[in-house]
């Protein structure tokens, strides 16, 4: 499994999955957090874009043809988590993680979701 915090390395990634299938996978109320799911049919690999400290959201909850980006702002300490096509918005204000490997090595609650999940905090 492959993550990042660091925003050109992280849509760098993404670029690579536009087109996907992008789902809202998992929420946290407590935590804050939101993870999306990102898979395309021609690979076994998913991409899972986890929302930190999670603002506000708009969009839906699950849709083809996607094409993610991050970006910092609107405002100074906030972090856009957005479809091109504008299906989707996120905004954090604790930043994000994008993880990418087989379904397998990510577990079910983000208690156990990311192994090195210190990454996370």
């Amino acid at each position: 499994m492959k993550t990042t915090t660091e925003i050109n390395e992280a849509n760098a990634i993404l670029r690579t999955y536009s087109g996907a299938h992008a789902k809202i996978f998992m929420f946290s109320p407590s935590l804050g957090r939101m993870a999306l799911r990102l898979a395309l049919s021609k690979t076994e690999e998913v991409i899972y874009l986890v929302g930190i400290a999670c603002k506000q959201i708009s969009g839906e909850f699950s849709f083809d043809n996607a094409d993610f980006q991050i970006s910092t702002g609107p405002e100074v300490g906030m972090t856009t988590i957005f479809d091109s096509h504008g299906k989707f918005k996120l905004l954090t204000s604790g930043g994000f993680l994008v993880a990418q490997g087989l379904e397998q090595e990510f577990g079910r609650s983000f208690d156990d979701f990311i192994a090195d999940n210190d990454r996370i905090e």
